[in-house]
């Protein structure tokens, strides 16, 4: 997560939450609970971009509510989502993922009876 996220996240707490005196550990434990947060998030976001055909079509009509204020962020991930680098990362860590769960299955297990993970497009995203 780019260091400025991190602080623009931890500017919006500090409304409730001190963080003057956080010791590097709990730090260290937020800064992880957070990436998690926002790559299960993220994924989340992928995974309802996905179930649109056309991405013109999730742009008119499929903004999530969280975005209604703000659908410049929501055009900007849109754009994310299809852009050559993000859709070659997405597919090597899917043929990852996939390999994984494969090589935990008897070497004559035919193809088609492998299902990925329930929780498989959260993997492939972290």
């Amino acid at each position: 997560m780019p260091e400025e996220v991190k602080n623009t996240m931890r500017n919006h707490l500090s409304t409730n939450y001190n963080f003057d005196d956080i010791s590097k550990d709990k730090l260290a434990y937020l800064n992880r609970l957070f990436s998690e947060r926002y790559k299960q998030w993220k994924s989340d976001l992928h995974q309802y971009f996905e179930m649109f055909d056309d991405p013109q079509v999730v742009l008119k009509e499929g903004c999530p509510n969280e975005f209604m204020d703000r659908q410049d962020s929501w055009v900007w991930l849109c754009g994310h989502f299809q852009e050559s680098g993000y859709v070659a990362t997405i597919v090597e860590k899917g043929q990852s993922v996939l390999q994984e769960s494969a090589s935990q299955l008897p070497p004559d297990t035919p193809i088609k009876s492998v299902d990925p993970p329930k929780d498989a497009g959260f993997h492939i995203l972290t």
